[in-house]
């Protein structure tokens, strides 16, 4: 089948679930790439090139699945983020771009701590905790580009401890790195931080006794905060697919996360020590509330200029 035709029938198949062009388009440029293994814009420059027929199947499965509400993320097993590529499986919440921007203020802010600017640091080695880490993408991009840091992530999900526990970054190998790989451990971060007294990592069942022994530099959460009434407002792709225990809180107790989060940094953070938290865009104000008992307390704007972040300084 010519490459033309095969792109024209997945943009058919696609129509009533992506009505949006341009969102269908860069699905099929997507798909170009990943399972024909041609730029994307082979669509443009080379629209007679003849694709072979298994190659052709796989490409049209994937439209199937799309169009079926199936995340395209987990139809290929993997997720950019950070410029790495992580794993991903209906277990985990797929990365977001906010959670992306996250890192890269958390590495920011860390790196100015290390510097001293604006924040006492007393040198060594940085221990920084990533609470509901997921698919693990802000524990490893905190070891991968911040070097000698200590990094610990809990979740309660043994599935997602799996993947985090599993992940490596194929751009950039470990084995090359002077990096220590994240220890993941499962935790109800709801239980508070005396439930640190027992956790052993997910992979090879060690204590880390040793990690919480000490004040900890950064705690860095991307908790669960979308409203159970704000279920109507998304996408089939989502609510069918990605896990309600990474995504949904009750309408009763929408900040249940943040007041656990704000016990565990105000018990295990140093002096000075940093916590940086996605929150739900609505609650901007309710969330920094939580944090009033911190030196320094203020909300930050997402790059579509929402109130996606609390950064907080012990």
């Amino acid at each position: 089948m010519r490459l033309k035709d095969l792109t024209d029938n997945a943009r058919i198949i696609l129509q009533d679930e992506y009505p949006d062009r341009r969102e269908r388009d860069a699905l099929v440029s997507a798909m170009v790439r990943d399972f024909l293994h041609l730029p994307g814009y082979a669509i443009v420059t080379e629209p007679f090139a003849d694709i072979p027929e298994s190659a052709a199947s796989a490409f049209l499965d994937c439209a199937g699945r799309l169009s079926a509400g199936e995340p395209y993320q987990y139809i290929t097993g993997w997720c950019e983020f950070g410029g790495r590529v992580f794993s991903v499986a209906p277990g985990v919440l797929i990365p977001r771009p906010e959670t992306e921007y996250l890192c890269r203020i958390a590495v920011g802010k860390i790196r100015q701590m290390q510097q001293g600017d604006r924040i006492s640091y007393g040198g060594g080695k940085l221990r920084i905790l990533d609470l509901c880490t997921g698919s693990g993408c802000i524990a490893w991009t905190m070891a991968l580009d911040i070097p000698q840091a200590d990094v610990v992530g809990l979740d309660v999900s043994a599935g997602a401890l799996d993947i985090a526990s599993g992940q490596f970054s194929t751009d950039r190998p470990q084995s090359r790195m002077s990096v220590s790989a994240p220890r993941f451990a499962q935790c109800d971060i709801l239980r508070g931080p005396s439930a640190t007294g027992g956790l052993k990592d997910w992979k090879d069942g060690a204590s880390l006794a040793d990690f919480f022994a000490e004040p900890l530099d950064a705690i860095i959460s991307n908790p669960p905060y979308i409203l159970e009434k704000e279920r109507v407002l998304m996408r089939r792709n989502v609510l069918e697919h990605e896990p309600d225990l990474a995504l949904f809180v009750p309408d009763c107790n929408p900040l249940l996360f943040y007041k656990a989060i704000s016990d565990w940094a105000l018990e295990l953070l140093r002096p000075g020590g940093l916590l940086l938290v996605e929150q739900n865009e609505a609650l901007p104000a309710e969330t920094a509330a939580l944090f009033s008992g911190f030196s320094r307390c203020e909300t930050v704007n997402d790059l579509s200029d929402k109130p996606r972040f609390t950064f907080a300084v012990r």
